[in-house]
């Protein structure tokens, strides 16, 4: 009898599994999928300016200076990747989606 609610627990632990916060921290997804990513043609499938990107990476990086902006495929979504170096001269890489402007993800580069 133990072994079977054990065995029911675990089944529902695995198929949760995808769904966890912490599983889905390491997926980054976007709203804009493109298959092959082409600049040119692709610029004209982004919904926000570079410029409104450029405004919600700051916000998210006080204190900041933008040192670098792309519009990119990542995982297949697209996204615009800025670098953001702080007065320490810390660099931050924003990712925001080119679709609705969300924040996709925010990494302090490793030093060394």
């Amino acid at each position: 009898m133990l072994r079977r609610y054990f065995l029911t627990a675990l089944a529902l632990g695995l198929f949760a599994l995808p769904t966890s916060p912490l599983y889905a921290r390491d997926q980054q997804t976007g709203s804009i999928k493109v298959e092959k990513f082409d600049k040119k043609a692709d610029v004209n499938l982004a919904k926000v300016t570079i410029q409104d990107a450029l405004n919600v990476a700051m916000k998210e990086v006080n204190n900041g200076k933008v040192i670098d902006a792309e519009l990119k495929a990542e995982n297949g979504y697209l996204v615009y990747e800025i670098e953001i170096v702080t007065p320490d001269k810390k660099v931050t890489r924003v990712l925001v989606d080119a679709g609705n402007s969300k924040v996709l993800s925010t990494e302090a580069e490793k030093e060394g």
